[in-house]
């Protein structure tokens, strides 16, 4: 009688390789899923979704019923009044079948293989059909450079077009490891967040608020890793800026749509040039609040600014060796670029980076909230001290009172102050107050020296309108004003 009940019954080894033979199966033909083809079978046609476009990515290495669900989830992302919405029945369906396959690694056989070997390197004691523990290991890792323990670029890659496909960013409850790591702060602070992304959007704001445990806060990280790599990651930013892409940033759009070689974060990247452009085309009063949140965020790493790592490279190689996340790689950045100003020609940053530097020093300038370390480190200061000043984003008003309690400041608060401080000496234009009062006489009397060359060191520049106050005005020019006057005394 034993041998025959051992004979029948499967061992769980075996009833599990069952489960994910019939899940496979599922994701081949999706009208194997009683439960999808009811639900979606109707939406499917009427969005054409069964047309050539989802079998041209078959060899891509995704199934046949991943792809229908993308395409349903990218038809419903389109916001247009003309466009018959996907049915709520079906979006719960592809919801199930997302978080299915967002749980198993073996689910998505392609990713396997691309990652097989990091998986075997940093992933090998985990369950892999275990509530999507060897995904998250991979998502943990992505952020890192390679030479420091993270993913090998295939791998990498991969698992890019597995977020892109899944989109466990769109919807939190995707990710098993998200709801445990973050669940106690969704349910405190971001439980009314409804629209897609809006979740995650709150834990990175909720980040620069509290110290999120260090499980979520790796959660967060890799997320925002990814957004920073594909606009199409961030849907609060891709709704918000969607229309300033398509009129600036067309190019970069279209080749960030590239399943293959696709340029990481160019749109981003694109719309965030455009702050600095001195052409007639700005970005949407709509975009702007969505782009700066995106670039604070980046703040936080170099590897989150896909236009710095391209830019610096061979400078971070150079000066700044290992650099991880967890790293002060924009300090180093930051003090090299101040360098850039001394006489060690040898020591200075490339002219891209120096470049992408002085746009993020400039940003930083104009408010100094988009200072992502700084505003984490001084966190406690500012809430004690400088309570009515953060409800005021000026420049000046802001840093001003943590100058003014210099004193009590301590650590890494202290560092960025002091940094911020060097910092606004390199250029007068990152002296927002400066800037502000002095700009036009500068440009009348300081542009440049006797040979030539641009005056930028806050030093050079005063030292020149101090100069000028002592001549006679021409009479084909404008007076020093009594604002810019005044900053001169100020900083004597």
């Amino acid at each position: 009688a034993s041998a025959a009940s051992s004979s029948t019954s499967a061992s769980p080894s075996s009833a599990a390789k069952e489960v994910v033979r019939r899940q496979l199966m599922t994701l081949e033909d999706f009208k194997i899923d009683y439960g999808l083809m009811t639900s979606c079978g109707e939406d499917l046609v009427t969005q054409h979704c069964l047309d050539t476009r989802t079998s041209k990515r078959l060899s891509e290495g995704f199934m046949r019923t991943v792809l229908l669900m993308q395409c349903l989830t990218e038809i419903n992302d389109v916001q247009d009044s003309r466009r018959v919405p996907v049915s709520d029945k079906c979006l719960k369906e592809v919801g199930k079948v997302k978080r299915m396959i967002m749980g198993d690694i073996e689910l998505t056989p392609q990713l396997g293989v691309d990652c097989h070997n990091d998986v075997q390197k940093h992933c090998s004691n985990l369950p892999k059909n275990k509530e999507g523990a060897v995904i998250n290991c991979l998502l943990a890792l992505a952020p890192k450079d390679p030479k420091q323990g993270g993913l090998e670029e295939q791998c990498r890659d991969s698992v890019e077009e597995f977020m892109e496909v899944v989109d466990p960013i769109s919807d939190y409850k995707l990710n098993y490891a998200l709801m445990d790591n973050c669940g106690e702060y969704i349910e405190d602070s971001c439980q009314m967040e409804k629209g897609e992304g809006e979740v995650m959007k709150c834990l990175m704001d909720l980040e620069l608020e509290q110290e999120l445990n260090t499980d979520c806060h790796q959660q967060v990280l890799s997320y925002k890793y990814f957004m920073s790599r594909s606009i199409k990651l961030d849907k609060p930013l891709l709704n918000a800026c969607k229309e300033d892409a398509k009129k600036l940033c067309m190019t970069e759009l279209e080749e960030e749509q590239k399943a293959e070689h696709k340029p990481h974060g160019a749109v981003v990247s694109c719309l965030y040039h455009h702050i600095f452009s001195d052409a007639g085309e700005k970005l949407s009063e709509k975009c702007m609040p969505e782009l700066r949140r995106t670039i604070i965020s980046q703040g936080e790493s170099v590897n989150l600014s896909p236009a710095i790592v391209s830019s610096c490279a061979e400078d971070l190689v150079i000066y700044c060796p290992g650099f991880e996340a967890d790293k002060d790689d924009y300090g180093c950045l930051q003090q090299r670029m101040l360098m850039s100003n001394g006489p060690n020609h040898g020591e200075k940053l490339s002219p891209n980076c120096l470049k992408e530097m002085e746009h993020h020093a400039e940003l930083v300038s104009q408010d100094v909230r988009n200072d992502y370390r700084l505003m984490k480190a001084c966190r406690e200061p500012l809430r004690q001290k400088c309570k009515e000043e953060m409800r005021d984003p000026f420049h000046g008003h802001l840093l001003g009172c943590l100058e003014k309690n210099k004193m009590t400041l301590k650590g890494s608060c202290l560092k960025h102050v002091k940094d911020l401080q060097l910092v606004s000496l390199f250029d007068y234009k990152f002296n927002k107050e400066f800037l502000a009062a002095c700009s036009s006489a500068v440009q009348t009397y300081c542009k440049s020296d006797q040979a030539g060359h641009v005056i930028k060191r806050k030093q050079d520049v005063m030292y020149c309108l101090r100069n000028q106050l002592t001549q006679p005005t021409p009479k084909n020019k404008e007076p020093i004003s009594d604002d810019c006057k005044g900053q001169l005394r100020q900083s004597s």
